[in-house]
């Protein structure tokens, strides 16, 4: 196998975009619709409650889903691991992370994902989600709001859900000044919200699982708020405890994107408390990836992958599967590309 181009892919959502993801990808024939906020990069999630939406479809009209199923050595290499949700093995497919183009054209509510723990046992989920966001372009003062300054008592947090106090909420939560090529951990349990005017790359485990603890101006009422499950029970995934600088420092790394680190064609991209959930790499001129499968993102530039017995053209906004079987690939010219990997790579 080689590479796959993965064209855009924007299912509907309740929040709006303005217009980023078709500029970043060149659209110049209005295919990219210009208020959808999310391209869903090689998805193998359906969106939460929608099992027709969300789905990746490769070229020859096979869900990729289905391809890494069917062909997981191939895809991911030998002996992928998997994990069990509720007495069940979970589909080899569920390694490959998603990957995300996300246009923030209003700020996104307050909301929060259940990790792992939570989503086998209280909804039936093989995964919950974790993710990471690299920043691509963000306004003057942007911020995104993370976790809580000082513990959030439940009582107090059923209050603020049940009210809809989105000021009061946003007060209690981390302010966190943003700027491009900053990278951002928002581990499970963990309150955020992303301000309007931002872009960014986001990467997160396959799942789409989200409590959402500020639904008034988005939803049409909370029935579609809390994944599924009642408001008490759904409250249990949020982290109460206060998200202090010391850790807040250990998920945020500034200019990621853009550090020289001592010239280095291969630059480490997450931070530490991400290697159980995903893999990311910034990958320039000269830069080799080893076997193994790479959700690739061009973030600048154009030039080659290029790999043994095949090439493929590359520009700024373009989106790649790349799988086990292609082998280890070699960026060539001046394109600067982000590449996405299991946790286990």
């Amino acid at each position: 196998m080689r590479p796959v181009i993965l064209p855009p892919h924007l299912p509907p959502t309740f929040y709006r975009g303005a217009g980023r993801i078709a500029d970043f990808r060149g659209d110049r024939t209005g295919v990219v619709p210009r208020d959808r906020p999310e391209d869903w990069i090689a998805s193998t999630v359906s969106r939460f409650g929608d099992p027709g939406s969300g789905l990746t479809a490769l070229p020859d009209g096979r869900l990729l889903r289905d391809a890494v199923d069917a062909d997981p050595a191939g895809w991911l290499g030998p002996a992928p691991a998997t994990s069990v949700a509720a007495g069940r093995p979970a589909p080899s497919s569920l390694a490959v992370p998603l990957v995300k183009y996300l246009d923030a054209g209003q700020r996104l509510p307050v909301h929060v994902h259940p990790d792992d723990a939570f989503a086998r046992s209280r909804l039936d989920a093989a995964q919950g989600k974790t993710e990471a966001w690299l920043i691509m372009e963000a306004p003057p003062g942007a911020r995104v709001h993370l976790g809580w300054r000082d513990e959030m008592p439940l009582w107090r947090l059923v209050d603020l859900v049940r009210r809809q106090d989105i000021p009061a909420m946003l007060e209690a939560m981390n302010p966190v000044p943003v700027g491009p090529g900053d990278v951002i951990l928002v581990p499970a349990g963990t309150a955020h919200a992303i301000c309007e005017g931002v872009f960014l790359v986001e990467v997160q485990q396959a799942a789409d699982l989200s409590v959402l603890l500020e639904w008034q101006a988005f939803l049409p009422d909370s029935s579609q708020a809390f994944g599924g499950a009642e408001l008490d029970v759904a409250l249990g995934c949020v982290d109460v405890a206060p998200l202090t600088d010391d850790v807040l420092s250990e998920l945020i790394i500034r200019g990621a994107r853009d550090r020289a680190a001592s010239g280095e064609a291969v630059v480490r991209l997450m931070p530490e408390p991400a290697d159980g959930y995903f893999g990311a790499w910034r990958v320039r001129d000269g830069g080799v990836l080893p076997a193994g499968y790479s959700t690739v993102v061009v973030l600048d530039g154009a030039g080659t992958l290029v790999g043994e017995g095949w090439t493929t053209a590359i520009e700024r906004g373009m989106t790649l599967a790349v799988p086990y079987s292609a082998g280890e690939c070699r960026v060539t010219g001046a394109a600067t590309v982000a590449a996405f990997t299991p946790a286990a790579r």
